[in-house]
């Protein structure tokens, strides 16, 4: 095994981080995490574990990601860093004082440059660690804020087959310590579709600074995926295919909590098409009513099972109703209650 280069940095403290990170997004179980841990394998990149930190700050400063913060501002924010209820920026392991010396050092600071401390704070645990990146799946549904909070932002869109990505979140209802996921498939057919449509029209905006790339080819053509990502990110594609699962393990860059669940030292290429065995007639008829012509702009074939034809009819007529239901439930989140979560 290589020697592990991400040891606990002893020497000088960086203060400012590379302006160019990289973000990681796709519909939950899709292999973002997957992901995750092959580009931590980058020499100069370290991705820390998952936390929207960045995208409630946002929305906690009114959308407004350019005024200075006032003492007040940082304080609350940070309060709500290490207090949020959903407590994953403590897998981070980076202590308070760290990042408040950080902002001490800059005589002004706005929501970039708040974001830029903390994540200092974090790259300053490794050592010849000075880039970061960001996975949370759901981001995928706001590359539009990101870009306007990094405008030299690098982003990585990874799509699976939304009926993969469903019989896998079915799949985790077996492990009690795993995240859970809605059942019905009308709900994650549409969540599916919201991300990577939502995704693929972001990118088309920023075409230079965006990739798509496809979970199947990340198991069957590995090498020309890295290829891609390496140009992109202008790194040696090398890098990408080190021995990197115990460096993950020992530098807890990803989350720790039955960690099992999400990281395997071998990737199992025969898992990608097992959603054919596992999803029944009803749920395939039921995701693909919903999520058809998406899929089908991905490049993915509908299976379109055969069934009693009034039950087709029956099912398209209940996935209809369930769109415009949740058409309409996100106009009002969006237009009349708090917008973009």
């Amino acid at each position: 095994m290589k020697e592990n280069n991400n040891k606990v940095n002893t020497g000088s403290i960086p203060t400012t981080p590379a302006c160019n990170p990289v973000f990681i997004v796709g519909c939950p179980r899709s292999g973002t995490t997957l992901l995750q841990v092959k580009l931590s394998a980058i020499e100069e990149l370290a991705i820390p574990p998952e936390d929207d930190f960045i995208l409630r700050f946002y929305y906690l400063l009114n959308q407004d990601c350019k005024k200075t913060l006032t003492a007040a501002e940082i304080e609350f924010l940070i309060e709500d860093l290490f207090t949020h209820d959903n407590n994953t920026f403590s897998q981070w392991h980076v202590d308070r004082k760290a990042i408040e010396k950080l902002i001490e050092m800059r005589p002004s600071i706005n929501l970039r440059g708040l974001i830029e401390c903390i994540y200092q704070a974090f790259l300053n645990r490794l050592d010849n660690k000075h880039r970061w990146g960001c996975k949370v799946p759901y981001f995928a549904a706001h590359i539009p804020v990101l870009h306007k909070i990094f405008p030299e932002a690098i982003f990585i869109h990874i799509v699976r087959d939304g009926r993969a990505a469903y019989q896998s979140m079915l799949e985790r209802r077996f492990h009690p310590n795993s995240r859970q996921y809605p059942k019905s498939p009308f709900n994650i057919a549409w969540q599916w579709q919201r991300f990577v449509t939502s995704a693929q029209r972001a990118g088309m905006a920023i075409p230079r600074q965006f990739i798509c790339i496809h979970y199947e080819d990340l198991l069957k053509d590995p090498e020309s995926v890295y290829y891609r990502i390496a140009r992109l990110l202008d790194v040696e594609v090398d890098q990408l295919n080190q021995d990197y699962y115990q460096n993950i393990l020992d530098n807890q860059l990803i989350r720790q909590d039955n960690i099992e669940l999400y990281v395997k030292p071998e990737i199992d290429a025969s898992k990608a098409q097992r959603w054919q065995q596992e999803l029944s007639h009803y749920q395939l008829i039921c995701f693909e009513a919903v999520a058809g012509k998406t899929l089908e702009a991905m490049g993915y074939e509908l299976s379109r099972p055969t069934t009693f034809v009034l039950k087709q009819w029956g099912v398209r007529i209940m996935a209809s109703g369930y769109l415009l239901m949740r058409q309409s439930k996100q106009w009002l989140k969006n237009t009349l209650l708090q917008p973009g979560i």
